[in-house]
């Protein structure tokens, strides 16, 4: 599976159309997809946010989601501190889902 691959840490600046905001595509897999109800969105969030902040943003107030998951943008790992950038693919997967 592409998700396989591990991608270093993206430190450079957002290129969104908004130069305060970027659309990203997320993706939810196994047990998060099942407590959320939903398998993806499209969401368009503040620039210079992290894939850690986001599922902060996301699982805030859902007791039944784990806090420590694994991160995917376009189909390859990345740390929690990877900036999103204007079209990304975010994927969260459960440590659990036997993916890894």
């Amino acid at each position: 599976m592409t998700y396989l691959r591990r991608k270093n840490r993206n430190t450079s600046k957002n290129t969104g159309h908004h130069p305060n905001k970027v659309n990203i595509h997320v993706l939810f897999f196994a047990s998060l997809k099942e407590h959320l109800g939903l398998a993806e969105l499209q969401l368009e969030i503040s620039s210079m946010q992290t894939v850690a902040a986001l599922w902060e943003t996301l699982s805030a107030g859902k007791d039944a989601l784990p806090k420590h998951i694994l991160f995917a943008v376009n189909q390859e790992y990345v740390h929690a501190e990877y900036y999103l950038k204007d079209g990304d693919e975010v994927a969260f997967f459960p440590p659990e889902s036997g993916e890894v």
